[in-house]
This record gives structure tokens, C-alpha cells and sequence, in this order.
């Protein structure tokens, strides 16, 4: 398959994983409300976040095996691919039995949050529907590496058109459970079922790309820089935490309520526009792992430098529209109940715009295993922005937020490109036995 057919492939198969996902969080809400009321929904998506929660202690593990995969198997040590996969697992595994003995200790020496002000703790009246959920997660991660494999073999697509086909079995098992009313154990078990046979199903499907002849033997010195990459990767999740909730407390102190309300929707529908982006991005991504993984950097620069003119025309194409009717369609999508002054669209349109040119730069440092450089601008730019937010928004209210906003895309869109074309300069090849891209 030609490389210009594969990422059509690639770009209708983030398309049909986003459809799912959006499909996902709009079908199941009125079905969880049929199904247990408010009240009981309300708890649901409590226990739910726990386990969400706790799956970022797997510390990015997950992604930094993947692209570690590809890596070793363009570089034809297939055997490495084996070992970084037997170690991604074992720690995960590791972490989780972990995770699971701290949480039955609290339970067993009563600690716990109450729910809605209830004398039920959340741990002894819930604690096994958090077991399963947890458990859950954790085969979810158990997939993540095993994509890898996918990748370097240039299936890329296929693994995320599995992926999509995974969630809307899920979706459709979990409807059932609650078109019956079902309770939320027998939810959250279902949930670890379809998971569980998907993850069956898949590393079945990935036999004919994992040389199992060769051992998945656990590499404790792998774990180590598979941690170290890895925490790289979730530094990420530090500085999204940062910008985004934290400039909603912050919204809250400086304009109150409603100004959180206004900020959060205005964001809400701003980034929208960065979630159509981000498929271009899905499907770039495979193809630029593979020419780097190979060392073929006359053909990555290519790559990169055709996304960034591509994730450029789109966020131009993008975010024209939202200066001119993102205020009279904010105005409808809200009621009229928020409005805001008209400037605020065109200073989020340019953010829109420059989003789109760091986050495909950084695609280079991702296919490369190297993280920490561009999580640390994320997380120093994160901060200065909302500085900029608080300080601009005592003066201008949410246009200052808006502002702010626009600081922390303007740094990383000058910081990343930079990063990102000093590396594809540089070679991939292995040296001394060490590959020269995992240092």
C-alpha cells in the first residue's frame, strides 16, 4: 500500500474512533439517567474518575513502549521489540497490584470520602465496582504497547479501526446493561469483559506481526528507561492540568461564577476546532514513526514538513470561520443566556492556528522517544500563561483570559518547531549497540 493511501486509512480511521468516542459520550448520558436517576449517575461518574485517575500511575509507560517498539523493530532488533513489550507489561501489571493493595488497605483501615454528604464511605460501600473499573484500566493499558507492533508494520489504521470496533462493542454491551436497568456492578463487570475480550482478540490479531519465538522476557534495565520516558510523557498531563483546570479556579476567583461559565464554554467551543485537528495528526503520526524509525530522515523531513503546511491550511480553515460567526453561534449554542465581546473569537482563532503548528511539530519528538523537552515548555509556558491570565484578567476580565490563552499557544509554537527540526537533522542510527534516539 502506498504511503498517500495509508494515510487516508490512517485519517478515516481516527475519524471512525472519534465518532465512536463522541457517540459514546452523548448516547450513554440519557441511558444513565433513564436507567438510575441523577443521584445514582452522580456516583457513577465518581467511582468512574478514581480509576480514570489512577491509570495516569502507569506514568506514560504505555506510550513510551510503543514508540520504543517501532523504534527497535525499523532498526531490525526484533528482539528488543519482544523485551520492551514482556517489560511495559510487567510493570503495568506491577503497578496495578500495587495500586489495588493500597486501595484495599484503605479500605480495610476505613478510610474513605463521603458521598453527598452521606455517612456511606465511597471505599466501603463501592470499593469492588472501583476493583473491576480499576481492573479495567489496566487492560486497557496492556493494548497500548502491543499497537507498536501494528505501527512499525505499517497497519497503523487497522489497529485503530480495532480500537474503534472495541469501543462500540463496549458501548453496545454497556447500553443493554443499563436499558435493563442493570446495577452498577454488573456495569463495571461488563465493562472489564468487553475489555478483556478485546484484548484477547487483538493480541491474537497481532500474532502475525509479534515474533513469538523470540521470549517476552522482562528487562529490569528496559523498565528503567521505559519509567524515564515515560514520566516525560505524563509531565504533559501536569501542565494541561495546569491550563486548563487551574485557569478555571482561577476564573472563578477573578470573575466569579459566571465568569467560570463563560471561560469554560468559550473554551470548550474554541477547542473543538483543535479536536478536527488533532486527526490529521493521528494520521501522520504512524508513517513519520516508521521513516524515523528506519533512519530515512529525507523522507520524515518530508512528512513533517508536509503536516505542517497541512495542520496550518486547516487551522486557517478553521479558525477564519470562528472570528466571523463564532460569536453569533455562541450566542445560539448558549441561549443567549453568556455573551461575550466579539473580539474574544479572532485572539482564539489565532491560538486555534498556532495550536495546530506545535502539536504537529511535536509529533518528531514523540516518534523519537524524547518527551521531557517539550513537556517541560509545556509545563513553563502553562504557568506564565496563567500568570498572564490573572494579571490580564483583573484588567479585562475574560478577554484577559482569552489572551492569556493565545501567551501559552505563542510560546510552544516558538519553542517546539525549533526542537523539533534540530532532532530530524540528527541520526537515528545505532551506535555501539545503543540507539542513538533513546538517549
Amino acid at each position: 500500500m502506498s504511503r498517500r493511501r495509508r494515510l487516508k486509512w490512517n485519517f478515516t480511521a481516527a475519524f471512525v474512533g472519534k465518532v465512536v468516542s463522541v457517540c459514546n459520550q452523548v448516547l450513554l448520558v440519557p441511558l444513565f439517567l433513564y436507567a438510575w436517576g441523577s443521584e445514582y449517575y452522580g456516583i457513577w461518574l465518581l467511582l468512574s474518575a478514581i480509576p480514570s485517575f489512577l491509570s495516569m500511575s502507569n506514568v506514560g509507560v504505555g506510550t513510551a513502549a510503543n514508540t520504543e517498539i517501532v523504534l527497535a523493530i525499523g532498526q531490525g532488533n526484533e528482539r528488543k521489540a519482544n523485551r520492551v513489550l514482556g517489560s511495559a507489561w510487567l510493570f503495568i501489571v506491577v503497578i496495578g497490584c500495587v495500586v489495588v493493595t493500597v486501595i484495599m488497605v484503605a479500605h480495610a483501615l476505613g478510610f474513605g470520602v463521603n458521598l453527598f454528604g452521606s455517612n456511606q464511605s465511597l471505599m466501603s460501600g463501592h470499593s469492588r465496582i472501583i476493583f473491576v473499573l480499576f481492573a479495567s484500566v489496566i487492560v486497557m493499558m496492556m493494548r497500548q504497547p502491543l499497537e507498536g507492533f501494528w505501527t512499525a508494520r505499517k497497519k497503523a489504521s487497522n489497529a485503530m479501526f480495532f480500537g474503534a470496533a472495541a469501543s462500540a462493542g463496549e458501548l453496545a454491551a454497556c447500553a443493554v446493561v443499563l436499558m435493563f436497568s442493570g446495577p452498577a456492578e454488573a456495569l463495571a463487570l461488563v465493562i472489564l469483559g468487553a475489555r478483556t475480550l478485546a484484548l484477547i482478540a487483538f493480541f491474537i490479531a497481532s500474532r502475525r506481526y509479534v515474533d513469538l519465538r523470540l521470549p517476552l522476557t522482562p528487562d529490569l534495565s528496559l523498565v528503567r528507561s521505559l519509567l524515564g520516558r515515560g514520566m516525560g510523557f505524563q509531565l504533559s498531563v501536569l501542565w494541561q492540568a495546569i491550563l486548563f483546570q487551574g485557569s478555571l479556579f482561577l476564573a472563578q476567583g477573578v470573575l466569579g461564577p459566571a465568569g467560570v461559565a463563560t471561560w469554560g464554554t468559550i473554551r470548550t467551543l474554541s477547542r473543538s476546532g483543535n479536536q478536527l485537528l488533532a486527526l490529521i495528526n493521528q494520521a501522520i503520526m504512524p508513517e513519520l514513526q516508521n521513516e524515523i524509525a528506519v533512519d530515512n530522515l529525507t523522507d520524515a523531513k518530508r512528512i513533517y514538513h508536509a503536516g505542517i503546511r497541512v495542520a496550518f491550511g486547516a487551522g486557517l480553515a478553521v479558525a477564519l470561520p470562528m472570528s466571523v460567526v463564532g460569536g453569533p453561534f455562541y450566542t445560539f449554542w448558549t441561549g443567549g443566556t453568556l455573551s461575550v465581546t466579539p473580539w474574544i473569537w479572532p485572539i482564539m482563532a489565532i491560538g486555534l492556528v498556532l495550536n495546530a503548528v506545535w502539536l504537529t511539530s511535536d509529533l518528531v519528538q514523540q516518534a523519537l522517544n524524547r518527551p521531557w523537552y517539550s513537556s517541560s515548555c509545556g509545563l513553563a509556558s502553562a504557568i506564565i500563561s496563567v500568570a498572564v491570565m490573572y494579571v490580564a484578567g483583573l484588567q479585562f476580565g475574560i478577554l484577559g483570559f482569552a489572551t492569556g490563552a493565545v501567551v501559552f499557544e505563542a510560546l510552544m509554537a516558538f519553542a517546539i518547531p525549533r526542537r523539533s527540526l534540530q532532532l530530524l537533522n540528527q541520526s537515528t542510527t545505532p551506535q555501539n549497540g545503543v540507539v542513538a534516539s533513546a538517549a
